[in-house]
């Protein structure tokens, strides 16, 4: 027995990985093979793995910036990965050669770095650039998206006040045609990672809208509060107003959380969650499936050794590969293997 609880409490403690983690860019992608991707501050990509710790290896994207008259490419600025994890989303800060506001140049590749295109521009302002695939990986959809074409010729024209391209959020990577979605992811937007549903309008959001369909789906009117919190279903997400949680649909349909209210850190998969159920602080975080219905645990496992390094639920700071958590801390990430029974 002593030897067995030997193993698991050095089973389950976050393994470090890596540090130097860029300040700005604090994104991780899950990659097909177990591995994770990730930027430093010195705008160069890696990727690692728990069952290799301290291993890092360079992850290279090669595109000819020259060859579309860029001057430049000075770092990275945003960093996202397709549903499937076969495609991957960065965008970099590139220089034109003249005393003109420098832009940001949106690429899609390979998850192996291969076949890097770029497919437009964007400026860092406000939210952005931030962009996001559809579940299908067809369209790139994000904010601020440039009304020219990712050279540039096309951009020193749109500069001089020659617009060659409608005003647009979504373009089909395939095809460069594009779309517009009534201003709605731009004051940024929070993106459902399990559909095709965005919550944005404003700031906080406000608005529940699906990108296929181009419609509203739902809408508050109250303007300290955003219209979701945290995505944890397909159709819906968790929101705490006036110190009520809800589970929120994005039909408006809401369950009220009668007991004490639920932080989710991540979706770990198969109706999994990792969670911590709050009264001031989390004494312990667990996994398990979670009945949305009436906001119960099934079967929870606490996961020791994660409370000191798990206190705030950071959009894109975590990656889930099979049973391993993958998650930011400080400048540092760390692994940690889920304890499963």
């Amino acid at each position: 027995m002593t030897a067995i609880m030997m193993v698991v409490l050095l089973t389950s403690q976050p393994v470090f990985l890596a540090s130097d983690i860029n300040d700005y860019v604090k994104s991780l992608v899950a990659l097909p093979g177990g591995r994770v991707l990730f930027v430093d501050n010195n705008s160069d990509f890696w990727t690692v793995s728990c069952d290799f710790p301290g291993e890092k290896e360079e992850w290279v994207s090669f595109w000819d910036h020259s060859a579309h008259g860029w001057a430049n490419v000075i770092r990275v600025s945003w960093l996202s990965g397709s549903w499937d994890r076969e495609k991957i989303c960065y965008a970099v800060t590139v220089t034109a050669g003249e005393d003109v506001h420098v832009p940001e140049m949106i690429l899609v590749c390979n998850s192996d770095g291969s076949n890097a295109e770029p497919v437009a521009l964007s400026y860092n302002v406000g939210s952005g650039p931030q962009f996001d695939f559809t579940m299908d990986s067809r369209f790139l959809y994000g904010n601020p998206l440039l009304s020219c074409s990712p050279d540039v010729k096309s951009f020193l024209e749109l500069n001089e006040g020659s617009s060659e391209l409608p005003w647009a959020d979504m373009i089909e990577i395939a095809t460069g045609e594009r779309s517009y979605h009534h201003g709605v992811l731009s004051d940024g937007y929070y993106a459902c990672p399990f559909s095709d549903i965005v919550s944005g309008a404003s700031y906080p959001p406000s608005v529940i809208y699906d990108m296929n369909s181009s419609k509203v789906l739902f809408e508050v009117s109250d303007d300290e509060s955003p219209v979701i919190d945290m995505w944890v279903l397909p159709d819906a997400g968790l929101v705490t107003v006036d110190d009520n949680q809800f589970l929120r649909y994005s039909d408006g349909r809401e369950i009220l959380n009668t007991g004490d209210e639920i932080t989710v850190y991540a979706v770990v998969g198969d109706g999994r969650y990792l969670y911590s159920q709050d009264d001031d602080h989390a004494d312990a975080i667990f996994l398990a499936k979670l009945d949305w219905d009436n906001f119960q645990a099934i079967d929870p496992v606490e996961q020791p050794g994660l409370t000191a390094y798990i206190r705030s639920r950071s959009r894109g700071a975590y990656a889930v590969q099979d049973d391993v958590l993958y998650f930011l801390r400080s400048d540092s990430l760390f692994c940690y293997s889920f304890v499963t029974d």
